[in-house]
């Protein structure tokens, strides 16, 4: 009743994160320690909320030959899951830009709340509220204001966003191929927290 009660998928992925999550190690899951964790982490909480509600299968659509159909893929298998060879310090990194070197930390639940709660914004917007909430240092000075980031080149931004993506930890949902069981012919199948919640 609660998920159903949200407005957009985002914000109902992140009140089943919330109600899903009992406790973190230890410690209690609270809305800050589950805010600490990296994006990653998260992803990684509701993929096994998916699993523990629904199987370790799910059978998503795909659309052959003019028609719907459902194939089934391993969550185990078909969905691969990269980790951090060392977590404490592989949080905060360096990419180099044009002129200047910058101090990244990697994406935690913070910004994928606001990218979900500003989910009406350009790409270009959102692009800035990710930098905004990851950039720590350009060069020697730190990154306290929104104008920093506004005022970065096209290039160095996309290529600051590019290392984010692709060091980034967790369950990589990513488009697989499938075999049309009737055809035999290869479809793709958009894999996402959206396609495999049920609801």
């Amino acid at each position: 009743e609660v998920i159903s009660k949200t407005n957009n998928l985002g914000k109902a992925i992140l009140t089943i994160l919330q109600l899903g999550t009992v406790k973190i190690g230890n410690e209690p899951a609270t809305d800050k320690i589950l805010d600490d964790l990296l994006v990653g982490d998260r992803d990684a909480i509701l993929l096994g909320i998916i699993k523990a509600t629904f199987g370790n299968t799910a059978k998503l659509p795909i659309f052959s030959d003019g028609e719907q159909k459902f194939v089934e893929i391993d969550l185990n298998t078909d969905i691969k899951t990269k980790v951090l060879a060392d977590p404490i310090n592989e949080r905060m990194f360096t990419v180099k830009g044009k002129s200047v070197e910058y101090t990244v930390k990697l994406p935690n639940g913070v910004v994928q709340r606001e990218m979900i709660n500003n989910a009406d914004k350009t790409p270009a917007e959102l692009s800035t509220l990710v930098l905004e909430n990851t950039l720590v240092r350009i060069g020697e000075n730190p990154v306290y204001s929104k104008a920093q980031v506004q005022a970065l080149s096209v290039v160095d931004r996309r290529t600051i966003i590019e290392e984010i993506n692709k060091r980034a930890p967790g369950p990589q949902f990513e488009d697989i191929v499938v075999t049309d069981p009737d055809t035999g012919s290869e479809v793709t199948v958009p894999i996402n927290l959206g396609t495999l919640f049920q609801f």
